[in-house]
């Protein structure tokens, strides 16, 4: 005959073997197939990231709105409360590995008259109770081991999406910097066109009432001068649209954006400003694919989702605990007091039997949920591909769309120096001075228009990276800028 305590051995030793049991393989994270790229750029295998890639940009109105943004922004509170919530899920799991203690204690006391008294006198007693229970749920089929590895895939995702809200709130805020200094250099340009129109206009008055010129060109004058001031209308109220978005997403008064984006009204000779848009190759991770945050998040969940399934599988096995009970009680009563102390040892197995189908419904739901989840990876895969080639060939177009607005900037400032002098000398009409000068105002707007194109698809490329190691052959303080000084 095996004694009791062998007999428990034997099953423990079993139990543990059976604990190392799966119900299904390892989880294998998909290798994303080779992209064809349209636009050639540099690869390095080893990507070094810009933590505060915003600097780069060479804005102090950037560096500092973006930390604004950062310090008081709803949108980020609520992914690090999300990240906090699966840090506690994941804590959750992890605890259901480990045994449990508890301890029960309780106390009665009662008393009374009897009409036969007792030798003490007392019919009153006392009883105390106490019990400590031991608790532990062997993972036989690895059903805590996959709800822990579900909850810390969780964990990873929700990191990887405070991160990613981060990064956006940084490129969010850089963008309308950008936007709102180049829509306040056009928003200068047009006041100057406009002051520049209203002097040709008072100068023709002067020319019609002496009889030089026909009163239809005073009319023309005056034409020009309203649809200025529309021009102008609209984009100031497009400047403070843009505005009032960043005061959104930075908290910070519209006197305070508008103080850190003010034009320098004597610095803006655009014939011989040299915008700073690189000129070189872009240089990205051989990964960039996987680098981008919602890449990153939907790959985790998918870990997550495949974890889900094991868990569902090990559902609709059985289970086994080692359960332990130790109870002490002690009683008074009539003067005299005994005491009892009991102890317990064993194995509590259970399974279902039939639940209808309820099990096997619930695994076909994990694989469906793995099966969306790995389509959803296959989406941000997409995804990232279109956003990091529409950031390349957008840069690539604003390179070559500053160099020719550049080139038509200079031909069309001598052009305009030429046809007022004509002008004035009365060489020319005032039909021939307002092309020219429409021709100045088109090119000076297209140059602004150009340098912040380029600021903005670099500012996507960081974002479409997943603010990989984006960098070029040439200075870093030589990257898209919108510095008008």
């Amino acid at each position: 005959m095996i004694p009791s305590h062998a007999r428990l051995l034997v099953l423990a030793a079993a139990v543990g073997a059976l604990a190392a049991c799966a119900t299904q393989s390892a989880y294998r994270a998909p290798v994303p197939s080779e992209q064809a790229w349209a636009t050639d750029f540099q690869v390095e295998p080893v990507p070094q990231s810009t933590p505060r890639w915003w600097t780069l940009l060479s804005d102090p109105s950037v560096d500092v709105l973006v930390e604004r943004a950062f310090e008081n922004n709803p949108t980020l509170d609520r992914a690090v409360a999300t990240l906090e919530e699966a840090q506690a899920n994941a804590g959750l799991a992890k605890s259901a590995g480990f045994p449990t203690l508890g301890v029960d204690a309780g106390l009665t006391r009662s008393g009374g008259t009897s009409l036969t008294e007792s030798a003490s006198g007392d019919d009153a007693f006392t009883m105390s109770s106490a019990s400590l229970g031991f608790n532990w749920e062997l993972d036989l089929f690895g059903r805590i081991r996959s709800s822990r590895e579900a909850a810390l895939r969780r964990l990873d995702a929700r990191d990887i999406d405070a991160q990613g809200v981060k990064l956006a709130i940084a490129a969010e805020t850089a963008s309308g910097v950008v936007d709102l200094r180049s829509c306040r250099y056009s928003s200068l340009v047009q006041k100057e066109q406009r002051e520049s129109l209203e002097e040709v206009l008072a100068l023709t008055r002067l020319r019609a009432s002496a009889g030089s010129v026909a009163p239809a060109e005073v009319d023309r004058a005056i034409a020009s001068v309203e649809e200025s001031r529309t021009d102008l209308a609209s984009t100031n109220q497009l400047c403070t649209e843009i505005a009032h978005s960043l005061v959104v997403l930075t908290g910070q008064p519209l006197d305070t954006l508008y103080a850190l984006t003010a034009p320098d009204a004597h610095a803006i000779d655009l014939s011989t400003q040299d915008f700073s848009l690189t000129r070189t190759r872009m240089v990205l991770p051989a990964n960039v694919l996987a680098r981008n945050p919602a890449v990153m998040s939907a790959e985790r969940e998918l870990a997550a989702a495949w974890a889900d399934i094991g868990v569902a599988r090990a559902e609709r096995l059985p289970r086994l605990n080692l359960v332990a009970i130790l109870t002490g009680q002690w009683l008074r009563v009539a003067g005299t007091s005994s005491d009892t102390t009991t102890g317990s040892l064993g194995f509590g197995l259970s399974a279902p039997l039939f639940d209808g189908g309820r099990g096997k419904a619930t695994v076909g739901a994990a694989q469906a949920r793995y099966h969306r989840a790995a389509a959803d990876l296959e989406i941000a895969l997409r995804q990232a591909w279109r956003d990091v080639e529409n950031s390349l060939s957008a840069l690539e177009a604003a390179q070559l769309r500053h160099h020719s607005a550049r080139e038509s900037l200079r031909a069309s400032i001598r052009l305009l120096t030429a046809s007022e002098a004509q002008w004035r000398a009365g060489a020319i009409s005032l039909f021939e001075l307002e092309d020219a000068r429409r021709r100045y105002a088109q090119a000076r707007d297209n140059t602004i228009t150009a340098a912040c194109d380029g600021s903005q698809a670099w500012i996507g490329l960081v974002q479409a990276s997943g603010n990989a190691a984006i960098t070029s052959e040439s200075n870093p303080n030589e990257l898209p800028a919108l510095s008008y000084k």
